[in-house]
């Protein structure tokens, strides 16, 4: 089976994507996994393009129900009818904001809703795959009221408790032959010396299913705090000098108080019989604060 999945934060803009490589693998399966989405839950699609016309959609999964300024979505398209399994797990915020939460106040006054947790959807049959598109938390960045900086990690240890919970929460939908394909903003940043903070996890195997990430051709640093320069908004990281190079974006248009960082990943994993097999990805929208990446891959036998 082959799959394509597209993954973009909105960030409220919500623009039409017409980028017709996406589909041009001819996948089975496209899936969009859209973060800060703040149009109706109806199973509509980014993705511009007439290749869509064969495509049906299978079923649509939002971390709110109803409308909001910040959900998180995911529509599945399958050229044929499949059966599947969806749901959704909303991560609540920490400090003061999870007061407000808790009171319904963000929610149902200020039609926000929850913006960080996982929606995901379990494709049946008989290589099943479990889709899942995440927004991580971030804690510590700016005092919920005053609007300062604190520190640039933004919460590291929250969204790893919060990464490694949800991943904990799905375990009942993976059995021996599942494939686990996670996309979306993870907010993961770089630490000064230019260390990945999800690559730290990744390696170090703290975390379950086998994952690893689905590489592209490039990795970019991405300023996802600013909009005053285009030019700093992606960058490709350096092979060497990396410190240097963070440093210098930092002082050119960054926020002293965040590291430039690649949020926006594709990881993959499973305990089954199946691989993953890349068959294209890309980063791309390089003119948005937030990146769209995509890619394509097929599920193999392993050898």
């Amino acid at each position: 089976m082959r799959i394509a999945v597209l993954s973009q934060n909105c960030a409220g803009l919500n623009a039409d994507i017409t980028f017709d490589k996406i589909l041009s693998k001819d996948p089975d399966v496209y899936v969009e996994m859209t973060q800060e989405d703040a149009r109706p839950v109806t199973g509509s699609t980014l993705l511009v393009s007439r290749k869509l016309d064969k495509y049906r959609v299978l079923t649509t999964v939002g971390l709110n129900s109803d409308m909001s300024s910040q959900n998180l979505i995911m529509t599945c398209l399958t050229k044929e009818p499949m059966d599947y399994i969806s749901g959704s797990i909303p991560i609540s915020p920490s400090g003061n904001k999870a007061a407000l939460y808790a009171q319904g106040l963000i929610h149902h006054v200020s039609r926000m809703g929850y913006s960080k947790g996982a929606v995901y959807i379990k494709v049946l049959g008989p290589r099943p795959v479990l889709l899942i598109n995440m927004h991580l938390p971030m804690s510590g960045a700016k005092d919920f009221f005053t609007g300062a900086l604190k520190n640039g990690t933004l919460g590291l240890a929250y969204r790893t408790a919060a990464f490694q919970e949800l991943l904990m929460d799905v375990r009942h939908l993976v059995d021996k032959n599942t494939t686990i394909f996670i996309g979306g903003d993870l907010n993961f940043r770089m630490d000064a010396d230019g260390t990945d903070q999800l690559d730290t996890l990744l390696l170090g195997g703290e975390l379950p299913y086998g994952l690893r990430e689905v590489v592209g051709p490039q990795k970019t640093a991405t300023c996802k705090y600013t909009r005053r320069s285009r030019a700093c908004r992606t960058r490709r990281l350096p092979r060497n000098g990396v410190r240097e190079f963070l440093k210098q974006v930092q002082a050119e248009c960054g926020d002293k108080g965040r590291v430039p960082s690649r949020c926006d990943r594709f990881l993959a994993g499973g305990t089954g019989l199946l691989s993953v097999h890349l068959v294209g990805t890309e980063v791309f929208l390089p003119d948005s604060d937030h990146n769209g990446i995509y890619t394509c891959f097929d599920l193999m036998q392993s050898a």
